[in-house]
């Protein structure tokens, strides 16, 4: 699954990168920023999550609801112009009744996406690509029966060093309030985890590993889905992760912070359970040896991963 994303890049950013790898220039297509919504409604963020507090920018051939049928979703008026927009994360389907949920549809997935009612409509029509700088993922463990959770960010690094763009799959929809107030809100596109990423996740998003896979699934004029578009990240841009602070689990969590690496090597996930392990097997080969420094040292080892939880 994708629950939480990094995504602290200005809207002009976005643009150029959508004018450089999104559209299709012998098409004469165009982009347009949506200047006014961004500054309404849009603050660059280290640490989003579903809901309508930090908005997710788009791309999508599409500007404004065309019609309101339920089977085909609402969509944007097809054309040649690429807007960029942001969207609250949280699917709501256009034909949702009563109070929006945001959470029960914030990720789809891309093996069911053609046959879920709520999905299915939006496949052909109402794709978009979801810009991030990469997203965050949880690793359960279990130690002498407590469990812990620890955050890592994935991410790529472009030639400078710096964090580069990651483009999503995703998909929009609109919908209306009793007012008659639209939303426009979207999904992230996950696809079962890369060979790299198992160890951490079962599920990972659809990030478009290239130029043309970005363009082909912005292209209006393709309706279906094949199996190539939706396979597991293979790009060339090797992905990259480190461990960062557990709180970031709080969407309350801003700042740089959040996507920092964690300075202490003894944090790292696997490292400090390898390390308790044999301090452990130290402690009892101690007892053996001689009675007395076994229990001190269990306890120290106790406060130790307390501490570090």
């Amino acid at each position: 699954m994708c629950g939480r994303v990094r995504c602290a890049l200005q809207p002009e950013r976005i643009r150029n990168y959508v004018e450089q790898h999104c559209i299709n220039n012998s098409n004469n297509q165009s982009v347009r920023l949506e200047e006014e919504a961004f500054r309404m409604t849009f603050t660059p963020s280290y640490n989003i999550g579903p809901g309508g507090t930090y908005r997710l920018p788009v791309a999508m051939t599409s500007a404004s609801p065309k019609h309101d049928s339920a089977d085909e979703g609402d969509s944007i008026d097809q054309g040649q112009e690429v807007v960029v927009a942001p969207l609250v994360w949280g699917l709501v389907p256009s034909f949702q009744k009563g109070k929006p949920d945001f959470f029960k549809m914030f990720n789809c997935r891309s093996e069911t996406m053609c046959e879920k009612p709520s999905f299915r409509r939006l496949v052909s029509r109402n794709r978009c690509i979801v810009f991030t700088e990469g997203f965050y993922e949880w690793k359960h463990t279990t130690s002498l029966g407590k469990e812990t959770k620890q955050p890592y960010f994935i991410h790529f690094k472009d030639t400078s060093g710096d964090v580069s763009i990651m483009p999503m799959a995703g998909l929009y929809d609109c919908w209306k309030d009793a007012d008659g107030n639209v939303l426009r809100t979207c999904t992230i596109v996950t696809t079962p985890s890369n060979k790299e990423l198992t160890w951490l996740h079962d599920r990972m998003p659809l990030i478009l590993s290239s130029d043309a896979a970005q363009r082909d699934w912005l292209n209006p004029n393709k309706h279906g889905i094949t199996k190539g578009d939706i396979e597991p990240y293979h790009g060339e841009m090797r992905l990259e992760w480190y461990p960062v602070t557990p709180k970031m689990g709080r969407v309350t969590c801003q700042g740089p912070v959040c996507s920092e690496k964690l300075k202490n090597t003894q944090t790292t996930l696997f490292s400090s359970l390898f390390s308790a392990k044999n301090t452990k097997q130290q402690a009892v080969k101690k007892e053996n040896s001689n009675g007395e420094e076994a229990e001190p040292s269990l306890k120290r080892i106790k406060k130790e991963e307390e501490e570090h939880d």
